[in-house]
């Protein structure tokens, strides 16, 4: 899917999801998201430096996991931040792969074949 910018409609923005929030995990804190846009919307951290890179985020890229993961009807409400994109400055900066490959193995060597 061609992305032109955090602020171009995505197929999330069109659908209706049962869910208004997501809520990212990080080991700095948690942030409450917009479930449609990806937008941030609240940031519970202790940590000045990882709020102020939260505040520069333009959106998380829920429509690249939503693909990746088949999760069309959204039922994922609650995301690491190692598993999503990022636009910042205009920027699209993608999920962490090794991440994904540990969850893809488990951490443990065992594939999922839900992938």
């Amino acid at each position: 899917m061609k992305r032109d910018g955090p602020n171009a409609t995505f197929k999330s923005q069109n659908k209706r999801f049962k869910a208004e929030y997501g809520y990212i995990h990080s080991s700095n804190g948690d942030i409450t998201i917009d479930f449609k846009t990806g937008v941030v919307v609240e940031v519970h951290t202790d940590d000045p430096g990882f709020k102020a890179w939260i505040d520069r985020i333009s959106s998380f890229d829920l429509d690249e996991y939503r693909e990746f993961y088949n999760d069309y009807e959204g039922k994922d409400t609650e995301f690491d931040i190692l598993d999503l994109g990022v636009w910042e400055n205009n920027v699209l900066y993608p999920p962490s792969q090794k991440f994904r490959q540990d969850i893809k193995l488990d951490g443990l060597g065992e594939l999922h074949d839900d992938f």
